[in-house]
């Protein structure tokens, strides 16, 4: 019976032994593939928010509550604390930041443990790129005392004139720095039609501060009418009438008004000197050239498309005349607005043509 016994156990600690080993085993291999993994995947767009001057923000001290406020972050970059003195918080994100007070007051407080949250961002400067109204770099300022007050890519198409009606808006990429070395940026892309079309608010994401907008230009205009219908370009611009009108000057308007609209708030044309059958609509171009396209003006709204085009920031109408009457006035309108864009020798030659 003790010779049994010893057999018993001697296979009841193999048994136990083997999945002990094969769990151990599996853990080691499955701690490994996450370490492997965690290097592979580039931090996700919504994280890593990067503190500068500006920003308010709430420290909370967990068991020294007499040190939890609210700060803004300086000009320079620093925080000044209490006990500690003061620290630099820019250029890092909410985690690091937290990780680094907690290290300064590590010989102050037993255990330091700190929480941080962003009340308010800065004022921030953005680049958008592509089929926008107006390309280039933009400031867009936040209400520092409005919690949660943060800019949206949809703030930064309407800060810059719009959308065009050739954007792909399936496919825009927002590029961001990440704040790491190995990552330095970040880039994802987004899908403003799922917004649109389905309130998907996932993917109007919040701007931080030197991020980088490009909307590409769709092959097919597919998207046309859900461009047209939403508020992506619910903004106000000016365009200019000029020649045998009215009113001829500098209008204000809405987005997608149309040439007919423009012509109508600019008092029409006038009897027995504007020519209808020979009405230029004159754009500037993204590059600083000059595009011109006649139209035969009818004021029904209804026209079609080709007769009434959507109209764009800084758009000119010139209705003329046989006499070429009061374009010299409304030359001298548009200069001024415009000379620091374009060349006013180039335009004064297409008025003429």
């Amino acid at each position: 019976m003790g010779l049994k016994r010893k057999i018993y156990s001697f296979i009841l600690f193999i048994f136990l032994l083997n999945p002990l080993e094969i769990f151990q085993n599996r853990l080691e291999s499955d701690e490994l593939d996450t370490v492997n993994n965690s290097e592979k995947v580039e931090p996700n767009i919504d994280n890593n928010y990067l503190l500068g001057p500006g920003d308010v923000i709430d420290i909370i001290f967990f068991g020294a509550e007499e040190f939890s406020g609210r700060y803004r972050i300086l000009k320079d970059g620093f925080v000044y604390l209490p006990m500690v003195g003061s620290i630099s918080l820019s250029e890092i994100s909410l985690e690091e930041s937290a990780k680094k007070i907690e290290k300064l007051y590590s010989s102050e407080l037993l255990r330091p443990q700190v929480q941080i949250s962003l009340v308010s961002s800065r004022s921030i400067q953005i680049s958008i790129l592509g089929e926008v109204a107006k390309q280039g770099i933009y400031k867009i300022n936040v209400d520092p005392t409005n919690k949660g007050n943060f800019s949206r890519v949809t703030d930064a198409i309407k800060k810059a004139g719009g959308i065009t009606e050739d954007a792909n808006i399936k496919e825009v990429e927002v590029i961001r720095k990440s704040g790491l070395s190995e990552y330095p940026l970040i880039k994802t892309k987004i899908d403003l039609h799922s917004l649109i079309t389905k309130g998907n608010t996932s993917q109007n994401l919040i701007l931080f501060d030197g991020d980088v907008i490009k909307i590409p230009k769709a092959e097919s205009n597919l998207a046309l009418d859900v461009i047209s219908s939403s508020n992506l370009n619910d903004f106000s611009m000016q365009v200019y009438v000029i020649g045998e009108v009215k009113k001829p000057g500098v209008l204000t308007m809405n987005s997608n008004s149309t040439l007919i609209e423009a012509v109508l708030n600019a008092g029409g044309p006038i009897k027995w000197r504007g020519n209808k059958g020979n009405v230029r609509l004159i754009r500037f171009g993204k590059n600083g050239t000059l595009s011109s396209k006649k139209i035969k003006l009818s004021l029904n709204p209804n026209s079609a498309n080709k007769d009434n085009p959507k109209l764009i920031e800084g758009d000119v109408i010139e209705v003329r005349s046989s006499k070429l009457a009061n374009v010299t006035d409304g030359l001298a309108i548009v200069s001024k607005p415009l000379q620091s864009v374009v060349n006013i020798f180039a335009l004064g030659k297409i008025l003429n043509d």
